[in-house]
């Protein structure tokens, strides 16, 4: 948030996915348990997160594992503000972490990992800026020239007149 202030954090749907398949695998009733993950992803999807929650903390008691299932829980709870996956959907964003990660690669990676570079944090902050702000189509807005007030004045007996020949 310190450099994109109007981003949007989107938590990535594979991770949470994730949570929740670890939470429905702890069910005493392992058929439950996966009927629960089916129904239980199709709500997340369609941004019924606090339904979900509720839903979940009413499971607990049938779980093998409380404790474990309460950190999964802990999880979406912590997490909930980014989790609006039918918003986010609706609006073009992506919910996987994939584009975000590719991008990373291309940006970050290629510019940087070459065969025996060698960078400095600010070097490294200065290509980036530069390398973002193009893929952008923002580097004439990032990078304007500035107009710089020269001034020369010739001194009185310059060395750089030319001498008149004397007959």
């Amino acid at each position: 948030m310190d450099n994109f202030h109007d981003a949007i954090q989107i938590l990535d749907v594979y991770h949470a996915l994730e949570h929740l398949g670890d939470f429905c695998e702890l069910f005493e009733n392992k058929p439950h348990g996966k009927k629960q993950f089916g129904r239980w992803r199709k709500m997340m999807l369609a941004g019924d997160t606090l339904q979900l929650l509720h839903e979940m903390k009413e499971r607990r008691k049938n779980l093998s594992n409380g404790d474990e299932g309460q950190k999964h829980i802990n999880y979406f709870l912590n997490n909930v503000d980014r989790m609006a996956y039918d918003t986010y959907r609706a609006m073009g964003f992506p919910i996987g972490s994939g584009l975000v990660e590719g991008s990373c690669k291309l940006v970050v990676g290629k510019r940087f990992k070459g065969n025996g570079m060698r960078w400095k944090l600010d070097d490294n902050k200065a290509v980036l800026k530069t390398r973002l702000a193009e893929l952008n189509d923002e580097l004439e807005a990032v990078f304007t020239k500035k107009s710089r007030k020269y001034s020369f004045v010739e001194p009185e007996n310059s060395l750089c007149q030319p001498e008149l020949a004397h007959a």
